[in-house]
């Protein structure tokens, strides 16, 4: 578990960049999340992919969104994508 702001320098020690987050529903005052940008929504998922180089996309979501994490991982596995890491 880390802080808000610690995650971002947590994974870039690993050599991970993480380019940012997706969060389930628009809120235009939340710009980053954990020293991070806000990309946009679920539903912005394919947008992101084809709009930046993405190696690996992690699924972090509580149980109560899990019909939302399977919509998005059949997205990601469409569009190209191997191996998604849940938590």
């Amino acid at each position: 578990m880390v802080q808000n702001g610690e995650l971002v320098d947590q994974f870039s020690d690993w050599g991970v960049r993480i380019l940012g987050f997706l969060v389930k529903e628009n809120n235009p005052g939340l710009r980053t999340f954990c020293g991070a940008p806000v990309l946009g929504t679920f539903g912005d998922l394919i947008r992101v992919l084809h709009g930046h180089p993405v190696d690996e996309v992690v699924f972090a979501l509580p149980t109560k969104d899990l019909e939302d994490v399977r919509e998005m991982i059949d997205i990601y596995e469409v569009e190209g994508g191997e191996d998604p890491h849940y938590f």
